[in-house]
């Protein structure tokens, strides 16, 4: 019986083709990845750079959706990174 990759990824633990986050090496990566996204597959869609303070991405082309969810994922990971300080000092 011939397997598709879906089928194989999931007896293996992976869910396929289903990924909310998506890391990527480097600036341009992301913007050309971002893009794509955007134009052609008509996804929502947030872009920060991880850092010591995440910073938001947004193209001036994008929809208002796009640049509150971008605000909205540095809000997060601004939030996450306190925390782990916070817990790191009483650890």
């Amino acid at each position: 019986v011939r397997q598709t990759r879906e089928q194989v990824y999931r007896q293996q633990g992976y869910e396929a083709g289903h990924a909310d986050l998506l890391l990527l090496p480097d600036f341009l990566t992301g913007n050309v990845l971002y893009k794509s996204i955007h134009y052609f597959a008509h996804l929502p869609i947030a872009g920060t750079v991880c850092g010591t303070i995440p910073a938001v991405v947004t193209s001036r082309s994008d929809e208002e959706d796009a640049k509150f969810y971008s605000i909205l994922m540095a809000i997060l990971q601004s939030i996450y990174a306190e925390t782990q300080i916070v817990n790191s000092q009483h650890s």
